[in-house]
Order: structure tokens, then C-alpha cells, then sequence
């Protein structure tokens, strides 16, 4: 009895200073209430200006960051990018009063970004590529690195050929395929589409091989100036004033001699 009054004796003694030393051991500072509830409303705040705002704009090759540079300025809203996007990417697209969340998810895809709200932001960030959404996804074939003859060969395809498929995903999952036809595409749509293909063509040759990828970029280069200056000389050509053709008058007295036939 004498041994069991002790150790309760003990207990009741060092119990405030065990407490004591748990609390002061527990010294993680916790984010005041006033703060979490500060970023709850930028967030709401964010989310409300996507879904009801709406925006009307049409760049055509139009960097990335000068796109987003202006969309910021209409909704007032803070826009941050992905340090490790390329800032340069063109950009071409058209939308007339179209909510900003769902006009900005589509700037992101056809940069091969998406697009996220955190930490009081939108942020547009680069897209891994089983992540990307939009535009056809060129699967390359294990094996030496590809040449820029193989290349351009590839590129090369008549009119009325197939160009590609397209995966298009669905979520969840599920996936369309569709074959894409040069005849079907108007001009339009098959700049945009020969710039995704550009663009993620030699996204997965510089993995491979940087000297073809190099090679590659500067044909297409050299190829669109020549195009360039061929259609410059074609405008000149239709804009310079045709020489008027005279029509010789039959010399002498009495009507003009006929033919036998």
C-alpha cells in the first residue's frame, strides 16, 4: 500500500513538468486562421473570374508571353508562366466572348502547357507528354536517330493524302483517333496544324539527335523565306500593268480578205 501511495505521489509531482517539456517540444508553427481564410477568397476570387468573365481576342503568331501579357490585363487577375516553358512559342487563335478559364486552358494546349490555380495564381506550366491534350502526338519509332532526309521525306505527302491521325483524349481513359486529311483542312486550321507538328517534331528529334534537329530547323527556315520571296515575286508580277495588245488593221481599199474556210 505504502509502495503503490509513492508512486502516485511521484506521478502527481512530475506530471506539470512532462507536460511542460511535450509542449515546449512541439514548436511548429501553425498558419494563423486569418491567413488560410485570406487565400480561400484569392482563390475563389480566381475561380470566379474564370468561370464568368469572358474575353475576346485573335493572335496570330503571337508569342506566348505577350498573349498572356494581355489576357492578365483584361481580367486584372494574376497570370505566372512556367519559368521552364519556351516564352517564345507562337501562338495563333481566335475566340469571341468566350469564358477566360476555358480561353486560357486553350492557349495552354496549343503550347503543349496546361493550366492550374494555386498559391493565389493562375499558372500556365509545360505539359508532360502523355498530359497534352490538343494536336496530334508524333510517336517516333525505336532506333537510330532519324536524318533530316527521312525527315522531310516523311513531311512530304500529296494532296488528298493522309497527313497523320490525331489522338484526340476523351478523359478517363478513352481516346479518338482520327485520320487527317489535307482536303479537309482549310487554310486556316493547316497552319496551325503543320506549327503543332513543327513544334513537337522537333521537341522529340532534340532529345534524340540536337545536330538533325538543328539541320531540321534551319531547312524549314531556309524553306519558308524561299516561299516568302516567291510569293513576293508572284504579287509583283500580278501588280505590274500588262502590256496592251494592238490588233493589226488590213491595209488597202475594201473589206478585209476572208478565208477559204
Amino acid at each position: 500500500m505504502r509502495r503503490a501511495l509513492l508512486a502516485l505521489w511521484v506521478a502527481l509531482w512530475l506530471a506539470p513538468w512532462v507536460h511542460a517539456q511535450g509542449d515546449a517540444g512541439d514548436k511548429r508553427p501553425k498558419p494563423p486562421a486569418a491567413a488560410e481564410a485570406k487565400d480561400d477568397d484569392a482563390e475563389a476570387k480566381i475561380k470566379d473570374i474564370l468561370k464568368n468573365k469572358r474575353v475576346t481576342f485573335d493572335f496570330v503568331e503571337t508569342p506566348i508571353v505577350d498573349a498572356m501579357n494581355f489576357v492578365q490585363a483584361l481580367i486584372g487577375a494574376n497570370l505566372v508562366i512556367d519559368p521552364g516553358m519556351d516564352q517564345q512559342a507562337p501562338l495563333t487563335l481566335r475566340v469571341n466572348e468566350m469564358p477566360v478559364g476555358q480561353a486560357l486552358q486553350w492557349m495552354a494546349k496549343m503550347v503543349g502547357a496546361k493550366m492550374d490555380v494555386r498559391d493565389g495564381a493562375i499558372v500556365i506550366q509545360a505539359a508532360k507528354d502523355d498530359e497534352r491534350e490538343f494536336g496530334p502526338k508524333l510517336k517516333l519509332e525505336k532506333g537510330p536517330p532519324l536524318r533530316l532526309v527521312e525527315l522531310v521525306e516523311r513531311l512530304k505527302r500529296p494532296a488528298g493524302r493522309t497527313l497523320g491521325k490525331a489522338t484526340i483524349p476523351l478523359g478517363n481513359g478513352i481516346v479518338v483517333e482520327l485520320n487527317i486529311e489535307e482536303e479537309d483542312l482549310d487554310p486556316e486550321m493547316r497552319r496551325v496544324l503543320l506549327r503543332v507538328l513543327y513544334n513537337q517534331l522537333l521537341a522529340d528529334l532534340e532529345k534524340r539527335d540536337p545536330k538533325a534537329a538543328q539541320e531540321f530547323r534551319e531547312a524549314v527556315e531556309r524553306r519558308a523565306r524561299m516561299e516568302a520571296e516567291e510569293r513576293a515575286r508572284r504579287a509583283a508580277e500580278e501588280a505590274r500593268p500588262k502590256p496592251l495588245i494592238k490588233k493589226e488593221k488590213h491595209e488597202g481599199h475594201g473589206p478585209e480578205p476572208r478565208t477559204q474556210f
